[in-house]
């Protein structure tokens, strides 16, 4: 989800290999274009480190129906607790009481 503050940033490692690529493209040297697609492929080798490391750290839908069920469940406990320790004040009140007139 994109957020309306959220700036659009240009991954520094995409923007290397686009520069790179170019260079490439420009050069007539077989020496230089070996060069420049060894440093092509190890900046794409940290690329897919990057986005492997964001899977692993992305919060997934088990992780959001844990962490809702979780807060479910503490919030209708302390609603229950809440009643409960309402209804033991109120019930020995309601039981004493008078009845009649006199």
């Amino acid at each position: 989800m994109r957020l309306p503050w959220w700036n659009e940033r240009k991954d520094l490692l995409e923007v290397a290999k686009s520069e790179i690529l170019e260079q490439y493209l420009a050069s007539d040297d077989e020496d230089e274009k070996a060069e420049l697609l060894a440093r092509y492929m190890s900046i794409d080798e940290q690329s897919l480190e990057h986005e492997k490391i964001w899977a692993e750290h992305k919060i997934d839908a088990k992780t959001w129906l844990a962490t809702g069920t979780t807060i479910l469940l503490a919030g209708a406990t302390l609603f229950f607790e809440q009643t409960d320790v309402l209804h033991s004040k109120v019930v020995p009140l309601w039981l004493r009481r008078r009845f009649g007139g006199n």
